[in-house]
């Protein structure tokens, strides 16, 4: 569950601590069938786990898997139920982002199977765009000094690189959104640091 999370932590300025006890903002649980939430599950296969987006009720944010899966992790097989994908999904819900129709998407609506090594795994632009419109960026990833300059891994590895896609039209003002946000935090040398593609 660590890096399910830390997926999410890790671009936006999201901080998750384990609590003892219920009262946290974020429970997880694996349950079987009926479970007290009026959406059971239904044995191995079909709806493998479900996650409530946040709010004021006391189920909100919670996270349930079907404790009748054939959990797996770090497995390449496609056939295998890979807990750290649907957990990276599920946690998405629970962080607030609804379901995505981009292909490659952690956020579309059902599960395509393992997405590899949890340590090497990066989000899709579609859901780091998403995420930082809800929450805004995660400082960490920018390595902004006197001179405002990035660490030049971040930028190799395209971590911090702005999409421009024609597809989906919105892509223009929400660049500008970020950028925006880029420059308030490094100043105006923001635009010289990022590759806009």
């Amino acid at each position: 569950m660590y890096y399910a999370l830390k997926v999410w932590s890790d671009i936006a300025p999201l901080n998750f601590h384990e609590v003892a006890g219920d009262n946290a903002d974020i429970l997880i649980d694996f349950p079987r069938s009926q479970h007290k939430d009026h959406y059971p599950f239904d044995g191995p296969g079909g709806a493998v786990a479900h996650a409530f987006f946040p709010g004021d009720q006391p189920i909100a944010g919670d996270v349930h898997f079907d404790n009748d899966e054939a959990w797996t992790f770090r497995s390449s097989d496609p056939r295998e139920m890979d807990l750290f994908a649907v957990a990276v999904h599920e946690f998405g819900h629970a962080i607030g982002l609804s379901h995505s129709s981009v292909n490659e998407s952690i956020m579309r609506p059902y599960y395509h199977g393992p997405v590899g090594d949890p340590l090497q795994y990066h989000l899709p632009y579609d859901d780091q765009l998403r995420i930082w419109q809800i929450y805004g960026l995660n400082s960490n990833l920018l390595r902004c000094s006197s001179m405002c300059s990035l660490g030049t891994q971040k930028v190799a590895t395209g971590s911090i690189v702005i999409k421009q896609r024609t597809a989906e039209g919105r892509e223009l003002k929400q660049k500008q959104k970020l950028l925006k946000k880029l420059n308030s935090i490094c100043g105006e040398e923001a635009e010289l640091l990022f590759r806009i593609q």
